[in-house]
C-alpha cells in the first residue's frame, strides 16, 4: 500500500521586512525539513507577500501509522521553528493500493 500525506501550513512572517528576508527564512526551513524528515517542501502561495507564507509538505510511505507519525513530527518542528506564527494548517492522507 502507498500512503501519501500532504500538509498545507500557513505561516505568519509579519516580522520580515522584505521578500528576500522571508525567502531566506523559508529556504532554511525547507532545507531542514528535507534533511531531517526526507519530505518534499514547496512554497505554494503568497510568494509575493512578505507577511505570510503557505508551504506544502508531502511525504510518501507504505504504512499510514508511520506516515501520520512522521507528519506529526514535521508539524512539531515547524511549530517550534515559528512559535506562535503557524496561523493554520491542514493535513490530508491518501491511501492507495491493497
Amino acid at each position: 500500500m502507498m500512503v501519501i500525506v500532504t500538509a498545507q501550513i500557513l505561516i505568519s512572517t509579519d516580522d520580515c521586512h522584505s521578500l528576500k528576508e522571508k525567502r531566506q527564512i523559508l529556504l532554511k526551513l525547507k532545507d531542514h525539513l528535507k534533511q531531517k524528515f526526507n519530505v518534499s517542501v514547496a512554497e505554494i502561495d503568497f510568494q509575493n507577500s512578505h507577511h505570510q507564507a503557505l508551504i506544502a509538505v508531502v511525504l510518501v510511505a507504505n504504512e499510514a501509522k508511520f506516515a501520520n507519525s512522521m507528519m506529526s513530527k514535521v508539524m512539531n518542528y515547524v511549530e517550534n521553528s515559528f512559535p506562535g506564527r503557524v496561523i493554520d494548517y491542514t493535513i490530508d492522507l491518501d491511501s492507495r493500493g491493497s
